[in-house]
């Protein structure tokens, strides 16, 4: 199956939203009104998107699967993918749209607000294409992982889901750097299968200060999928 491009998502973040993603203990008039002026700029330029492919799983051994040819080595993915015969590569992305609004890079709030705004056109994206593919394809549940995670699956490993879409920048304008850096900084590669056991990717990253945990660490479940200790 050829790449399939979502560029149609929409995005309806507002104010509360925005305010609620950052945590913040006590109100603040002047950084409510900061968030106002910059989704104001945002609103009508963002554009949030995502390509996948229907990719066929093929196993190898417990440490690599192939998933639409390209070989990706990771034991929590093969233990994942070890009753699928399909799973589905993508890339997200905020959009290059938002580049185009310039923050002084002496004004570390704004910055740090407008951060916030493109966190949430991508989390837009990923939200937006796992229903996408849950209603396409009649999945009850469905689960993803991404390179960079945690450890079992390293962000080098970035280099294969670009493989996947070796015209990423035309796709979706999303472009992989030497360093493993995707631009917009606010993408995200990753697999996702379908998964009825309920696995959450969060279960096996250490880092219990992450904003965006939507699970607890599991050290036991860690052992099971990847053979490693608790230890990050």
């Amino acid at each position: 199956m050829k790449p399939e491009i979502l560029d149609n998502i929409p995005f309806n973040v507002d104010k509360v939203t925005v305010l609620k993603a950052m945590r913040l203990r006590h109100q603040n008039p002047t950084l409510e009104k900061m968030v106002e002026e910059l989704l104001a700029q945002a609103r009508d330029i963002t554009r949030p998107k995502a390509v996948y492919k229907v990719g066929r799983v093929e196993h190898i051994d417990e440490n690599s699967v192939y998933v639409d040819g390209v070989k990706f080595t990771s034991k929590a993915l093969v233990k994942n993918l070890e009753k699928e015969n399909r799973a589905f590569p993508c890339l997200c992305t905020c959009g290059q749209e938002l580049d185009a609004i310039k923050i002084p890079a002496q004004d570390a709030m704004r910055a740090f607000c407008f951060d916030m705004i493109k966190n949430l056109a991508l989390y837009t994206a990923i939200q937006y294409l796992a229903e996408y593919l849950k209603k396409r394809f009649a999945i009850n549940t469905i689960s993803h992982m991404n390179p960079g995670e945690f450890q079992d699956w390293p962000l080098s490993q970035q280099k294969q889901m670009f493989t996947v879409f070796p015209d990423s920048a035309e796709l979706v304008g999303v472009t992989l750097t030497d360093s493993n850096v995707m631009k917009p900084e606010k993408s995200r590669s990753g697999i996702y299968f379908s998964n009825e056991s309920g696995f959450e990717s969060c279960q096996l990253c250490p880092n219990v200060k992450c904003p965006g945990r939507r699970a607890k660490y599991d050290p036991a479940l860690v052992k099971q999928m990847t053979g490693a200790g608790s230890a990050a």
